[in-house]
């Protein structure tokens, strides 16, 4: 592999105009897709600006910004904008709501109880952050041969230069191939384990990913295991616990055709076994979606549902 520069994008600040205190506000958060074009690798990193403008120029500020495909910002190029909050502002609050296909960012649901896209009510300093609801995570383990990064797996050098030098030498690598994804916001390393080196580190999109863009990642990355959250949506029934003897539905639609697929269920003893059409169980395919109906249930159903 050879070496390259980590690209890492100015910061864009959100614009705002002196108005009169009475004058009711909308705000806009702005997802922005900046990518360096180079001879080999685009770059992407996604960000959040919140624009603040009087509500008689709202027509005006989204038409001008749905027709700007692309916009020059120093080195890198903003090609793609999306609108994902509405608020509206007063002196002690603004009131805010999630756009079409959009959520709440964990912080905000964690912080202020506003989830999924429910309206939220927000200090007028607070930023409204409602993200993609097609965003993914990504846990991966990638194995490196080079002795020079033993020295990481062992946690009494954690605080010497060599170690943080390694460490940014691996965050680095990494970091360049997964943020030629679209939508790449962040990637942490959480753990270091023997075996040459085993890395172990969570990659946060802003948005989806089709298995063809994880497996270009997957081939640079040698001796390396993806486990993704986000790509594939299951619906469980609302009114839980269910009660013995009733009947659930659980369906599971990809984003893509997956090919042939599974149901597995984890109990509570940590078993996993294969779900299959029987007396309980019902296995049924809409276009995309697979659907397992269990009828009459017993108490043999609890547990985690898996669909791989």
């Amino acid at each position: 592999m050879n070496d390259c520069a980590l690209f890492h994008p100015p910061e864009i600040d959100g614009t705002k105009m002196k108005l009169s205190k009475a004058v009711i506000l909308l705000f806009l958060a702005l997802i922005f897709k900046v990518a360096l074009a180079e001879i080999t690798v685009n770059y992407t990193k996604v960000y959040l600006v919140e624009l603040e403008f009087e509500k008689s120029v709202y027509l005006d500020i989204t038409d001008l910004l749905r027709n700007q495909t692309e916009i020059k910002v120093n080195v890198s190029t903003v090609t793609e904008i999306n609108t994902t909050t509405d608020c509206t502002f007063n002196e002690t609050q603004k009131n805010c709501s999630c756009r079409s296909g959009y959520t709440w960012s964990e912080d905000i649901c964690k912080n202020h109880a506003c989830c999924k896209d429910r309206p939220c009510s927000l200090k007028p300093e607070e930023t409204a952050v409602c993200l993609s609801d097609k965003r993914v995570s990504i846990n991966g383990s990638t194995k490196f041969t080079n002795d020079s990064y033993n020295i990481l797996y062992e946690e009494k050098n954690k605080d010497t230069e060599e170690y943080k030098t390694k460490s940014q030498e691996i965050t680095t690598l990494l970091v360049k191939e997964f943020s030629q994804l679209k939508y790449f916001d962040s990637l942490i390393i959480n753990s270091y384990s023997i075996g040459s080196v085993i890395v172990n580190y969570t990659v946060q999109l802003l948005g989806t990913v089709t298995s063809e863009e994880l497996e270009k990642v997957i081939k640079t990355l040698t001796d390396s295991e993806l486990i993704t959250t986000g790509i594939i949506n299951i619906t469980v029934p609302d009114n839980q616990p269910i009660d013995i003897g009733l009947t659930a539905t659980i369906s599971c639609r990809p984003t893509e055709p997956l090919g042939k697929v599974k149901w597995l269920l984890t109990d509570q003893d940590n078993k996993t076994t294969p779900i299959t059409t029987g007396i309980e169980a019902n296995l049924t395919q809409d276009n995309l979606t697979d659907i397992v109906t269990l009828s009459n249930i017993s108490g043999s159903w609890k547990g985690m549902f898996l669909h791989i």
